[in-house]
């Protein structure tokens, strides 16, 4: 078949399509989730612009990575699909083998509310999707744990402890959350939330003020929320860590889960810079 017909086919069978050159490399699918609600708009220096950049810096590292590095070896692996959401969430990338991943997506524009809740069922739903596809038995694709990277600057206002949806949803993570189950094997959710998002009491939960980090650790657990400009300096730099964290991840052929890849990145770019600034000292 000649290489025009074998790019037809990928065609029709869309960016996700895994073709039969790989079909023995062992599937790992990441779900990106990525807030846009109003305040990423937010003077001064707002969010929105970071967030921009961080999505083009994470789809060309992903297409273009660094020749003979680790993420070279895995990117093969690597299936994506990013969700942005305001009030409501929607793909802005399907999913995708690297290989067919766009170079580039629209430019987000802050919008509304801050819809978590809907954009972590999509988020399900589109893991669901893709390990049936892994499953059909014209496939039969082995995959290791997929994972759901969220990118939030606030607290969810579409739900909240207690109430019908929260109820809903903590239940469903809980029952397959790959670090309390992994045996299970079956998802891992990851928070970031940025400097703006950190610490402000936004929610009133029953006389409680609740931050968004807050809100997020007591649905999937304290160990899955990172505060960047504590943890991480910049959204840049988070990209930069996520793909380090991707690739231990693939590396390692799914022993290691998301939350300890990423702890392990975060205290490995720590260590890097301390030893930096140690040898420029005279």
């Amino acid at each position: 078949m000649s290489a025009i017909a074998k790019q037809m086919i990928t065609n029709l069978a869309g960016p996700g399509f895994v073709p039969p050159t790989l079909s023995a490399r062992k599937r790992y699918p990441f779900v990106f989730i990525i807030d846009i609600s109003g305040s990423t708009g937010m003077e001064p220096d707002p969010d929105i612009h970071h967030i921009n950049k961080a999505i083009s810096i994470l789809l060309d590292t992903l297409r273009n990575p660094t020749p003979s590095s680790e993420l070279q070896k895995q990117v093969d692996s690597l299936d994506i699909c990013i969700i942005c959401y305001s009030d409501r969430p929607r793909e802005i990338v399907p999913w995708s083998i690297v290989q067919n991943l766009p170079p580039a997506v629209q430019t987000l524009t802050p919008e509304y509310a801050t819809g978590t809740g809907a954009a972590i069922e999509m988020a399900l739903q589109q893991i669901s999707n893709r390990l049936h596809y892994y499953q059909d038995p014209n496939n039969n694709f082995a995959s290791g744990m997929p994972h759901i990277i969220h990118i939030t600057d606030g607290a969810m206002t579409d739900m909240k402890p207690g109430d019908a949806r929260w109820t809903k949803i903590k239940q469903r993570l809980d029952n397959i959350n790959g670090v309390t189950n992994p045996e299970k094997k079956t998802v891992t959710m990851l928070h970031f939330v940025s400097p703006k998002g950190c610490d402000r009491e936004r929610i009133n939960i029953n006389g409680r003020m609740m931050t968004g980090q807050q809100l997020l650790s007591e649905l999937t657990g304290p160990d899955t929320v990172f505060e960047m400009g504590r943890e991480i300096g910049s959204f840049e730099v988070l990209i930069r860590l996520i793909t380090v964290a991707i690739t231990s991840i693939t590396k390692n052929f799914g022993a290691m889960n998301g939350v300890d890849a990423m702890r392990s990145a975060i205290d490995s770019a720590a260590i890097s810079l301390r030893t930096s600034n140690v040898t420029q000292i005279p």
